[in-house]
């Protein structure tokens, strides 16, 4: 886990209470991060929900969080197509620009229907005060 998650915070802060030693929170080989067994990360998650989540006084709505998500790069809109996309349309027998256009039209949309798939890590942020 990473070092700055509350619990390997409170697991360092308070080994003494949860009965946990070096042994416990080891070292991993990516920078900021660290192994901690199970039992001693559910120790601290359950101690947590029970002292300090379940008597803060405040409390957020989930459900009017907004979420908004936009392409990595911002000169483009989600709708835009790239060339590539066009790669498997069938247009050896059109001769015109109107037919191609109309062709390229129907065949955006198609392309637009088709299910995408979408990979989200969405990271939710929070700060215990001191324990």
């Amino acid at each position: 886990m990473r070092q700055d998650h509350p619990v390997l915070q409170i697991l360092e802060r308070r080994p003494d209470y949860f009965k946990v030693g070096v042994q416990t929170m080891t070292a991993s080989s990516t920078p900021n991060w660290k192994h901690v067994q199970q039992s001693a990360f559910d120790t601290a998650s359950k101690w947590i929900k029970e002292n300090i989540l379940t008597k803060s006084s405040r409390t957020f709505d989930l459900s009017q969080v907004d979420v908004v998500w936009s392409k990595t790069d911002s000169n483009s809109k989600m709708t835009d197509l790239p060339p590539s996309c066009f790669e498997d349309m069938p247009f050896d027998e059109i001769e015109n620009l109107e037919d191609l256009n109309e062709l390229k039209a129907n065949f955006t949309n198609v392309v637009m229907q088709r299910p995408f798939t979408l990979s989200l890590k969405v990271g939710i942020q929070y700060r215990i005060g001191q324990v």
